[in-house]
């Protein structure tokens, strides 16, 4: 008996990366597109902030949130997001790209916290649950989501840099630079070994991809060529 096929729905709350992912794209494109703008002359003044801002936390945060929300239970061995989670997310983001457009920088900033809490919210209610440990590199991950956090409301405290230059400056590279490396580096962490060859699938299928099946065949050609076929004692 076949099963019935799945719905947009279905396949939206299986990989909310589906809907994160071009929501992404546009705040990419928009920030990106500003300075465009600006080069050809459209543009009276360059807005710097509002480009970090649409680039940090418009195209990765929402690549970032479509990433953990489809691979996190897959990872943990528990139950996909649900519709209130992912929803609620995009629609967070949604909300902070359009506000950022208006330069309404508070209001804005807490459309981004709401999405940071969803999120935290999401990873908190499946760890209890979970039937597999996630990678080890992933800890990084919730450092980087903490800095998230505490970087908007630094922000926000300092009036965005009318009360307070330093905490602004804080909160910005908190937000601009810990977050993003610590995302790059959870992430990094994890994927780098696993496309190089060194650590398992995650499904147990080593042939899953082709970019690994790449990779051990041009180690097989390049190691005796590199000579990291030797023992030790023949290279003294």
């Amino acid at each position: 008996m076949k099963e019935p096929p799945m719905t947009r729905w279905d396949l939206v709350r299986a990989g909310p990366y589906r809907i994160f992912f071009p929501l992404g794209v546009v705040a990419g494109v928009i920030g990106v597109g500003h300075w465009t703008l600006w080069s050809a002359g459209w543009l009276k003044e360059s807005n710097p902030f509002l480009h970090a801002t649409l680039q940090i936390q418009g195209f990765l945060t929402c690549f970032v949130i479509g990433f953990l929300m489809t691979a996190l239970p897959r990872f943990l061995g528990t139950a996909p997001a649900s519709l209130a989670e992912w929803s609620s997310a995009w629609a967070a983001e949604f909300c902070f790209i359009v506000l950022s457009l208006q330069k309404q920088w508070l209001q804005a900033q807490v459309c981004f916290l709401v999405a940071i809490a969803v999120t935290i919210c999401f990873a908190a209610r499946r760890l209890p649950h979970r039937t597999k440990s996630p990678p080890a590199s992933f800890l990084l991950i919730g450092w980087g989501l903490a800095q998230a956090v505490a970087g908007p409301v630094l922000m926000i405290a300092s009036h965005f840099g009318r009360r307070s230059y330093e905490w602004m400056e804080v909160g910005r590279q908190m937000l601009q630079v810990g977050f993003v490396l610590c995302l790059v580096l959870g992430i990094a962490g994890y994927l780098a070994p696993f496309l190089m060859g060194y650590a398992a699938d995650p499904s147990c299928d080593p042939q899953a991809t082709p970019i690994r099946r790449a990779l051990s065949r041009s180690r097989g050609i390049l190691a005796p060529a590199c000579g990291y076929g030797r023992s030790r004692c023949c290279c003294i």
